[in-house]
């Protein structure tokens, strides 16, 4: 299905939906979604891809599984596979990574395997409308595999997470260590 002036235009893709000026306009890859101007116009090897907003996914060339949804978004992953990149300018800093999440605008994943919540965020709130820390967690939280060797995490009265040091200058439990029954 090709809807705008010139969408799907030099293209023989299969299983394709362009919608927009100039949307999949190169393509030749089959089973992809371009909806928005210049969206997917460059896809000549890729599929199972879904683009949509102006310019989104311009520059993938080869790759399969990605949705990239925003202005601009993953305008630099032209052989990247199974990313994820929703916002504006929301990018990878690589040409072909391999499931990134990047969420947020101009938000940039620099490895494959990486998720990306923001470039200049001042808290993300989970469970919360307001977050007052980086990381806001209203409820239970885990961390697993924490090395704090030599080191104790402690809370305050409002939740806040620190670190401390062990030094057990007094062992209280000591006058009683003998004195087992």
């Amino acid at each position: 299905v090709y809807i705008g002036n010139n969408a799907g235009n030099l293209s023989n893709a299969s299983s394709v939906v362009f919608i927009g000026q100039n949307a999949g306009q190169f393509s030749t890859a089959f089973l992809n979604v371009a909806i928005g101007a210049n969206a997917g116009n460059s896809l000549t090897g890729g599929y199972d891809n879904v683009f949509v907003g102006p310019s989104a996914g311009t520059s993938v060339v080869n790759g399969h599984g990605n949705v990239l949804l925003g202005l601009s978004a993953g305008v630099n992953n032209s052989d990247g596979v199974r990313n994820i990149a929703i916002g504006r300018f929301a990018e990878f800093s690589a040409p072909n990574l391999t499931n990134a999440i990047v969420i947020g605008a101009s938000a940039t994943a620099t490895g494959s395997n990486q998720a990306v919540i923001g470039a200049n965020i001042t808290g993300l709130g989970i469970n919360t409308n307001a977050p007052t820390r980086m990381l806001d967690v209203n409820g239970g939280a885990r961390i697993r595999n924490l090395n704090v060797s030599g080191s104790v995490i402690t809370v305050d009265g409002f939740g806040n997470l620190g670190m401390g040091s062990i030094s057990p200058s007094i062992n209280y439990f000591e006058p009683y260590l003998n004195n087992r029954i």
